[in-house]
């Protein structure tokens, strides 16, 4: 059997992609959606769950028909498509105020703390393909 552990000596730099691995997009969206949601629920209420599939499944589908479109821009369209997949409407302030909620995702709770160990061994480099 072959030994499976990694030499970590051998790197000298380490990526992390930022949101979801360092920033914990799903808290920040529900920021935003659960208070949405709440606010037009109408019948039924969504869970939270009900919440992040629907975003998943706005997001996957806008990205895929418009891959060079500015993510505050499809953000914005997002809430379009959950708001009219769930028979409810959404304001040019709500879809506004969940583009700009993206700066706000807070991070997860043990990112700096990991980030400074693994910064006094490595250059890190964090990426994001949320916008050019």
């Amino acid at each position: 059997m072959a030994n499976s552990s990694i030499d970590f000596t051998l790197f000298k730099a380490l990526t992390f992609d930022c949101y979801g691995t360092l920033i914990d997009w799903e808290r920040g969206i529900l920021s935003v959606l659960r208070p949405w949601a709440d606010m037009h629920s109408g019948t039924k209420s969504l869970s939270n769950e009900e919440l992040l599939a629907a975003f998943s499944r706005a997001e996957h589908t806008l990205e895929t028909a418009k891959p060079s479109q500015l993510y505050s821009e499809l953000m914005q369209e997002t809430l379009r498509v959950i708001a009219k997949e769930h028979g409810r409407e959404s304001t040019k302030q709500e879809e506004k105020e969940l583009a700009e909620s993206i700066g706000k995702w807070p991070l997860f709770d043990d990112t700096v703390d990991a980030l400074k160990r693994l910064k006094q061994h490595y250059k890190l480099v964090i990426v994001s393909n949320v916008d050019r």
